[in-house]
């Protein structure tokens, strides 16, 4: 059950409090479209009231890893351990397809880029707490396109994080050396947050010793 659209009085709420910037995220290349759209929609009506008394939003393009299987993968249905439950199972689409998918990505954000409204790539990386949304095999498949993506559009990172701070580290320290020189950093630090953080300190200062934010709420 949702409750009634109230976006504009969410928006008016947080300017009278202070905030005049958000950034606002998707799931899936479709759903990043559709919010891109909305801010879109937002900008031209504010500009044809001449109001500029408000919150800007902001977009980012990316797949969450729950929401990779059902992006780079195809279901397989299978049965479990009970003859009565049936299980899912996930093979990677083709390399051609998951081009595709990326290429369709990075259209996307170019055209963000050029009006201003994409900011980053995310929100993604790894959920290992609700593996039965997507299995790490995929969300790792997922996550390495992504990041391969962000590279090549030199955008900073928002990235989640839950139960998996250790594989999300090790991937990220493979993709360092790339996602530094795209970004134009000389410091050897990523540009990116890890938002929503609810990990160990030692997890954290891992992270944090890549450059990359820790979000905390």
């Amino acid at each position: 059950e949702r409750h009634e659209p109230d976006l504009d009085i969410i928006l008016a709420r947080a300017y009278e409090n202070g905030v005049d910037r958000i950034i606002s995220m998707a799931g899936t290349p479709k759903e990043c479209e559709e919010t891109l759209q909305l801010i879109e929609r937002l900008d031209k009506e504010h500009y044809e009231s001449d109001n500029n008394d408000r919150v800007k939003l902001f977009g980012t393009v990316g797949v969450h890893p729950t929401r990779c299987a059902e992006v780079f993968a195809e279901s397989c249905p299978s049965s479990g351990d009970d003859e009565d439950e049936e299980t899912t199972n996930w093979t990677p689409k083709t390399e051609a397809e998951q081009t595709l998918i990326i290429s369709q990505m990075i259209k996307l954000i170019n055209q963000g880029k050029t009006s201003g409204n994409v900011v980053a790539v995310g929100e993604f990386g790894l959920d290992y707490a609700r593996l039965h949304f997507c299995p790490k095999d995929i969300q790792q498949l997922g996550f390495r396109k992504q990041l391969e993506m962000a590279i090549e559009t030199k955008l900073p990172l928002y990235l989640h994080n839950r139960d998996s701070g250790d594989d999300l580290y090790d991937i990220l320290l493979e993709y360092r050396d790339g996602l530094v020189a795209c970004q134009g950093g000389d410091d050897g630090n990523i540009r990116g947050i890890v938002h929503s953080f609810d990990e160990s300190i030692e997890v954290a200062t891992k992270l944090m010793s890549l450059g990359l934010h820790i979000g905390i709420n």
